[in-house]
């Protein structure tokens, strides 16, 4: 489970990735890759999608509506551009 942290970059491993699917016969194409807690940030979105990221998944608090809804609407808009 790729999981963006500091001083990690899991993005830096996909073309390993990409080359041991190669080495096993598979398309690479064929493996969706995805980011668990990717920040909400257009630019690394961007960053993410560039290297071939396919879904980012974003972390949640465990909190109330109140505190969860708004925050899922940044989401949106952060990913809506």
């Amino acid at each position: 489970m790729p999981i963006l942290r500091p001083h990690v970059n899991p993005v830096a491993r996909i073309p390993e990735l990409r080359d041991r699917l190669k080495q096993a016969g598979r398309d690479p194409k064929s493996v969706p890759i995805s980011i668990f807690f990717a920040p909400p940030k257009r630019e690394v979105l961007d960053g993410l999608a560039a290297a071939g990221v396919e879904r980012v998944i974003f972390g949640l608090p465990c909190e109330g509506r109140d505190g969860i809804l708004p925050r899922l609407d940044a989401y949106a808009k952060v990913i809506r551009g």
